[in-house]
């Protein structure tokens, strides 16, 4: 038991860029996708990943100062930049209970598909309230 610990540990201690793709690899291969199709799936998705926290990088180090030299030369007390989604997608990977979560989510999903009680793999494990209701007539 110690080396599948040691072996989630040494797992879960990559970036999210790492993770997912290797994560929804596995997904696309439960959904009887072909072994190419998820590996190129899985890469794609890999470097959308990457390129994203590049882009955020590179704003934050550039937005970064600005924001700071402004909020000091008006003498406003802003201690946080919102940045986005991106650190809040490294925050959710890096936390104690996300593996947990997510594999508990893909197993009732699972146990729905089985008995057939859905038909929609749900792979998106976000759960999102619209911005702008919607009105139902």
């Amino acid at each position: 038991m110690e080396p599948i610990a040691a072996g989630l540990k040494e797992f879960f201690s990559f970036k999210a860029y790492v993770m997912l793709p290797i994560l929804i690899f596995f997904v696309a291969l439960g959904a009887r996708m072909r072994l190419k199709a998820a590996a190129f799936d899985a890469l794609k998705i890999a470097a959308g990943f990457a390129g994203i926290f590049v882009a955020f990088n590179f704003f934050v180090t550039r937005i970064g100062p600005a924001v700071q030299t402004i909020a000091r030369v008006r003498g406003l007390d802003f201690p946080v930049m919102d940045v986005g989604w991106p650190p809040l997608a490294a925050i959710t990977w890096a936390w104690a209970f996300a593996p947990l979560t997510i594999l508990a989510i893909g197993l009732l999903n699972a146990l729905l598909v089985a008995l057939k009680w859905t038909r929609v793999l749900y792979i998106d494990i976000v759960f999102r309230q619209p911005l702008i209701p919607r009105k139902i007539a």
